[in-house]
């Protein structure tokens, strides 16, 4: 009795296969399937979908068209082609046998993509597996990375001997078994834990080269003072220009030009509706029935770039340009001084500037021609937090050309000549006077 039952016992065993998977699955106990399938539930997120490739022809970008020959041209064009016509194609017939075999190998193999379910789950499983292989290739380098004393030649042994082991007999459902209980779990974890370095490498180099762009400096084209370092405009300090509206006007079309040339991102909070001659890729205009008392508030501006600015930038804001600083704010009293309101104004926009990493130049036009006068009480915000300059007008000068003007910020040494026309050309912005 004890031999019959030894005999019926291996029996069983041996019957092992695909019925036993079958029954376990029916069962609803831990079988194969139903493991894989609830591991499968668990997958990290961030795991790219498997997908079949299409074998279609696919469009070339133009640049890679002009370096194509006439045959790859043909080549391409027949590969769009079932096998049943490429056997009638006279251009085919033309091809070489290398040429021939290979387009009707990629006429067949496409033919049984498009009509064969199994094929195409065949196709995804093989990029799967490939793609696996590589996840945990990537983990074997790095677990190497982390040994002290690593021989040179011990990734290319482990890896050979891995392939001697594979390459032996193997038994399929202990290979499914395996795949459930071990490589499943496995490449969750490694996966998880390459979303989290790539996450953090991702985030590293974005905060690196945030770090960097706040760095560098906005170009401005002229030194605003004879001692000034170089001719660029500090994001951690504001620039506010006082003077005739004309002169004003002139000089903030100059520095906005001059720093969307040299690769800024500006934004600029137009005094006059924009005009199409203002386009450019990286300025994001504000008419001013949008930001007309923006700086009322912090909500009030944030409002204002959310939905004037964020979708017109090209880049992170380099820039922020205010036309009129004192029609930024606009909740003060009634006849308070408009550079007492541009002072309020800015305190606000400085601080936005100083969240995004971005420089401030912000202006106060004035209605009289004459120089300003900026030792005046109301100007006190603007000459204590800012570095306020004023601009002013020369129509004569001994080295002045005739029907010119010179402009003039501060006490820069650098000054424009400016034909008499084309200053007065400038749309002069609603003009303020002065209390």
């Amino acid at each position: 009795m004890g031999r019959k039952a030894a005999e019926r016992d291996r029996s069983r065993r041996k019957g092992r296969g695909k019925k036993h998977i079958v029954k376990m699955g029916r069962a609803g106990g831990k079988s194969t399937t139903a493991a894989a399938a609830a591991l499968a539930k668990r997958q990290p997120k961030g795991l790219p979908p498997v997908h079949v490739p299409d074998l279609s022809t696919k469009v070339i970008p133009d640049t890679y068209e002009a370096t194509m020959t006439a045959q790859e041209r043909k080549l391409r064009g027949l590969m769009t082609l079932d096998q049943v016509s490429l056997t009638a194609n006279h251009e085919a017939m033309e091809c070489s046998a290398e040429e021939r075999a290979m387009l009707l190998a990629r006429a067949f193999c496409q033919g049984l993509l498009k009509e064969n379910e199994e094929a195409r789950q065949l196709a995804g499983c093989l990029i799967a597996t490939r793609r696996m292989y590589a996840v945990f290739y990537r983990r074997l380098q790095e677990l190497l990375d982390t040994r002290a004393g690593c021989p040179p030649l011990a990734e290319d042994y482990f890896v050979q001997s891995l392939m001697h082991q594979a390459a032996q007999p193997f038994n399929e459902q202990d290979l499914m078994q395996g795949f459930v209980d071990t490589v499943l779990p496995y490449i969750a974890t490694v996966v998880d834990v390459h979303l989290t370095a790539d996450a953090r490498a991702e985030r590293e180099a974005r905060e690196a080269a945030e770090v960097a762009r706040q760095g560098k400096p906005v170009p401005l084209g002229f030194r605003v003072d004879p001692e000034s370092a170089s001719p660029d405009l500090s994001r951690q300090r504001s620039l506010v220009l006082a003077g005739p509206a004309d002169a004003v006007a002139f000089v903030l079309e100059q520095i906005v030009t001059h720093a969307l040339a040299g690769g800024m991102q500006v934004v600029r909070f137009l005094e006059q509706p924009p005009q199409g001659r203002d386009q450019h890729a990286r300025l994001a205009r504000v008419a001013p029935n949008w930001w007309r008392g923006c700086a009322n508030s912090p909500r009030g501006l944030a409002l204002v770039m959310g939905e004037q600015v964020q979708d017109k930038q090209a880049q992170l804001v380099d820039l922020l340009v205010c036309d009129n600083l004192a029609l930024a704010h606009t909740a003060g009293y009634v006849g308070r001084p408009p550079a007492a309101s541009a002072g309020d104004a800015h305190k606000v926009l400085r601080k936005w500037c100083d969240r995004g990493g971005a420089a401030l130049l912000g202006a106060v036009p004035l209605a009289s021609d004459d120089d300003p006068d900026l030792r005046t009480p109301e100007f006190e915000q603007l000459r204590t937090f800012t570095d306020l300059r004023g601009v002013t007008v020369r129509h004569q000068a001994d080295d002045l050309a005739e029907g010119h003007v010179r402009i003039r910020v501060g006490a820069s040494l650098h000054h424009w000549d400016v034909p008499r026309e084309v200053w007065q050309s400038f749309n002069k912005p609603v003009l303020i006077t002065p209390a």
